[in-house]
């Protein structure tokens, strides 16, 4: 296989024996060469075929982004979902796994803890697919040597959740409504229009997704606002107008859906619309 492009020291784009174009990963793929080298194939240890769509630009962004070790432990954990549960695994999962640990420990650093309302749920419910989570969490725990709440592994079940289950078509309705409605609350006050093929604007629509999940499916969360979050009052002041806007989100789900949102879930909204809105 020859190099067409370096994306990193990790990952090359070449072609395949079929000529088709693919992103060939592993350690030190790319070190050291020039296009037109040849690779070392014995060193691949994940392989994406490319399309022309939008969504080709936004694997190569996240893989130029992600590093080698947290893309590995994705890798680990489609591996152990498909092994041991025999469940259906494809690069939508992988990527939607890898965006997800890199996220998580990132937000680790910067001492944001979330908790996850559907904690119980997921447990009780999607027993396998929130065991997978648990093993992917204790990768991620030792490849850092840090203890991440079981809330995260819960989070990383609902990727693989999400895509088992093929959503009922008043589910759907449901959802894209709801992320429609949270877009123009955003569009409107920035007044601006999201850049839809972006890595934030994927990642806004992914947490909008789960957080409907949330909404629709809890029916009583007055504990959760009873919880002070001292993180958020840092984070408002940072981000002023991301707060005001993620407000003004809240002020619809409570008024549309009887939702109120706590202090780490306007936390996380908050942080999620200054992301979108500043790759804008």
């Amino acid at each position: 296989m020859q190099i067409k492009k370096i994306l990193n020291n990790n990952a090359v784009i070449t072609k395949n024996s079929l000529s088709r174009e693919i992103i060939a990963m592993g350690k030190g793929i790319g070190y050291g060469k020039e296009v037109g080298d040849f690779i070392d194939e014995s060193k691949i240890f994940k392989i994406f075929e490319l399309s022309e769509n939008n969504e080709r630009n936004k694997i190569i962004e996240l893989i130029k982004e992600i590093p080698l070790n947290e893309l590995e432990i994705a890798k680990k954990g489609c591996d152990y979902t498909k092994n041991k549960y025999h469940l259906e695994v494809n690069d939508s999962l992988y990527m939607a796994l890898a965006d997800h640990i890199h996220t998580s420990v990132a937000r680790y650093r910067e001492n944001i803890y979330l908790t996850n309302n559907l904690l119980y749920e997921i447990k009780k419910f999607y027993k396998n697919e929130y065991e997978i989570g648990k093993y992917i969490l204790s990768l991620i725990n030792d490849e850092y040597q840090i203890v991440m709440k079981d809330d995260e592994a819960a989070f990383l079940a609902l990727h693989i959740v999400g895509c088992e289950v093929s959503d009922s078509a008043n589910s759907t309705y449901l959802i894209t409504n709801f992320i429609h409605s949270m877009l123009d609350i955003v569009e409107s006050y920035f007044k601006c229009e999201l850049d839809s093929d972006s890595l934030s604007y994927a990642r806004f629509i992914t947490h909008l997704k789960f957080f409907s999940l949330r909404v629709f499916e809890s029916h009583n969360n007055k504990a959760s606002i009873c919880e002070k979050s001292d993180i958020l009052e840092i984070i408002k002041e940072k981000y002023v107008d991301a707060y005001i806007c993620a407000s003004k989100m809240a002020g619809y789900i409570q008024r549309y859906h009887k939702y109120n949102l706590s202090d780490e879930e306007l936390l996380y909204l908050t942080i999620h619309v200054a992301k979108v809105v500043n790759k804008n």
